[in-house]
């Protein structure tokens, strides 16, 4: 009997710490999602092409082609969108289309992977804006 106490206490102990390395985990991934900065585009200024953008967090890793014509996102392709419990942060890509902009709301339930998603927009379209160089 005094062994099953041990086992016992030695796993609720384990718990313990996987708890506080998950919550230390969550607090990061929250941190770095709070600096990242999604600036406006002007899609006035911004070329057509195909344009490739991408962020990472500590939960979220997001990889995107943004697809612009004639100063509108035509198409968002999605090529990778590690998640954890943020899937349904995908549909604000439809939005982004729809709307024609990044600034969109937040999917609820799944703000930390929405706001990734867009932040991987805006660095792709950063790409095709017209500078004095271009």
């Amino acid at each position: 009997m005094k062994k099953f106490y041990v086992l016992m206490g030695s796993l609720l102990v384990l718990a313990f710490v996987v708890f506080l390395v998950i919550q230390g985990m969550g607090s990061k991934q929250a941190e770095e999602v709070a600096l990242l900065e999604i600036e406006p585009i002007d899609l006035i200024f911004v070329e057509d092409g195909i344009y490739y953008g991408e962020a990472n967090t500590t939960f979220v890793k997001v990889k995107v082609n943004v697809e612009v014509n004639n100063h509108k996102i035509v198409k968002i392709e999605l090529l990778e969108h590690q998640n954890g419990l943020g899937k349904s942060a995908e549909s604000v890509i439809d939005k982004m289309v729809e709307n024609n902009t990044t600034t969109v709301p937040n999917v609820s339930g799944a703000t930390s992977s929405s706001i990734v998603i867009r932040y991987a927009v805006a660095e792709a379209l950063k790409k095709g804006v017209k500078t004095d160089n271009n």
